[in-house]
């Protein structure tokens, strides 16, 4: 249990401090400083063209993280890659088709699910990562 408290709290501290060296893991950590810049764009575009639907980009959120905290559960449990991989591409996958979903449907407000559906991408990618380090329990 202790993991995945660990987890859950140091995986937003890791995705949003990107920010500050977005270069400091080479070209893949510009992915979650976006995800971080786009988050913020669309959290202000959210105040502006508020619509209710944009609160459904609160679903892949929280998927993102429960990901992370079973996987921070299972830590060290796999050592075959060759089981975790196809997982966590069909997880990111499905929550790219629930982003652009999700970004369809708040059609008045298009520039705020825009922003959210590419940090909810890129939310997946890093969590899908991070649970893929833990799985195996080898961090890079």
């Amino acid at each position: 249990m202790h993991n995945v408290i660990w987890l859950m709290t140091m995986v937003p501290q890791w995705f949003f401090t990107s920010l500050m060296n977005p270069l400091q893991g080479g070209y893949t950590s510009l992915v979650p400083a976006a995800g971080a810049l786009c988050f913020a764009a669309g959290v202000l575009l959210s105040l502006l063209y508020w619509r209710r639907q944009l609160l459904l980009f609160l679903i892949p959120l929280t998927l993102s993280l429960a990901v992370v905290a079973g996987s921070g559960y299972m830590r060290g449990e796999y050592d075959n890659l060759a089981i975790i991989e196809p997982g966590m591409l069909a997880f990111v996958a499905t929550q790219a088709l629930l982003a652009v979903m999700f970004a369809y449907k708040a059609k008045a407000a298009w520039l705020p699910g825009i922003a959210l559906a590419a940090f909810s991408v890129s939310h997946a990618m890093y969590a899908a990562k991070i649970a893929t380090m833990a799985l195996t329990d080898t961090w890079v």
